[in-house]
């Protein structure tokens, strides 16, 4: 398993937009299908609890 620093995967995901075009909604909608299925495939009981965050945007100063 290769491990980042979040601004690592905030690179990667601005080249990922820009070089192969894809909105990044789509971007994060993709990763959130995969982590559901990684998830899933390793929950032996069939329950799940998926957490979920709130954005919260901050004005810049």
């Amino acid at each position: 398993m290769l491990l980042i620093t979040a601004a690592q995967m905030q690179e990667l995901d601005q080249r990922t937009i820009k070089e192969f075009s894809i909105p990044g909604l789509i971007l994060m909608e993709n990763a959130g299908r995969g982590i559901l299925g990684a998830v899933k495939q390793r929950c032996s009981t069939g329950l799940m609890v998926i957490p979920a965050m709130k954005t919260v945007r901050r004005p810049i100063v």
